[in-house]
């Protein structure tokens, strides 16, 4: 089955731009709260040198002008229900996962190429406020794969998958059920991308890393290790975001404002 992943990088960063795209453009760190001691979970590209994993005070120090916000769960809610909108414009069988979707490409038959879904996945994205990335393979796993490591749009050939992967670094498919045991023991066994690891015996991965390995291997290898669960197309459109200030909105024309903008989303994703 052919599969394609529509992937948003920096999901949580991404949710809070789309309900406040004035701030898009400037230097910003998300930290899961403002404290000079808070890790920091994703910066902007202006935020640069400022990095993932340092505190909020070593990011300051890098950039003074820096904005710091924190995660929303309202507004990664609204932007996870608008990613699922644009999977089910373009496909019947969609699958939801926490920073991006599936799609079934089977029966799709509308796009002239896997090429041009994955172009018209991600101009849809882009017009609900998300930057997406996408990646086509014949499973889950490698099409997520190649959505997380490449800019844009990524179609795996059929039968290709390992021979793609195989350059590939091992952290790129960590999120992909791959034991941390065997990021730790890589250097030390030789291994420093994909195509090493699927190089290794199952039985011998099994016995040193336990069952998850065989799995890891299996996705190294470019197998669809978990068939697509496509869920029903939502009947009911909500739109929801936190607010960083509360008693402005006594007034009509600060209330009116804000309501325009979730009026105005909500009205992206129904179209």
């Amino acid at each position: 089955m052919r599969v394609a992943c529509l992937f948003v990088p920096d999901f949580h960063l991404q949710a809070r731009l789309r309900t406040s795209p004035d701030r898009r453009g400037r230097p910003l760190v998300l930290a899961e709260t403002t404290s000079g001691n808070a890790v920091v979970l994703a910066v902007s590209y202006e935020a640069h040198p400022a990095q993932p994993g340092l505190t909020v005070a070593q990011a300051r120090g890098l950039r003074p002008d820096v904005d710091v916000i924190v995660p929303s769960e309202a507004d990664e809610r609204a932007a996870r229900a608008a990613l699922v909108d644009v999977a089910h414009a373009h496909a019947p069988e969609v699958e939801e996962a926490a920073d991006c979707v599936w799609l079934s490409l089977e029966g799709v038959s509308r796009f002239a190429s896997e090429a041009a879904l994955g172009a018209a996945l991600e101009a849809t994205a882009a017009r609900v406020g998300l930057r997406a990335r996408v990646g086509v393979a014949s499973g889950k796993e490698a099409a997520r794969v190649a959505a997380r490591a490449c800019e844009g749009v990524t179609v795996i050939p059929p039968g290709d998958e390992r021979a793609w992967l195989a350059s590939l670094p091992l952290a790129a498919i960590e999120a992909e059920g791959q034991p941390r045991e065997i990021l730790l023991m890589a250097p030390r066994l030789g291994l420093r991308s994909i195509g090493d690891l699927a190089a290794l015996p199952s039985a011998h991965a099994a016995a040193r890393f336990g069952p998850d390995a065989v799995r890891a291997l299996r996705v190294a290898r470019g197998e669809a290790v978990s068939r697509l669960a496509p869920r029903p197309a939502p009947i009911v459109f909500q739109e929801s975001m936190d607010l960083d200030y509360g008693e402005e909105l006594c007034t009509l024309e600060p209330l009116a404002f804000v309501l325009r903008g979730v009026a105005d989303r909500l009205a992206a994703r129904l179209a």
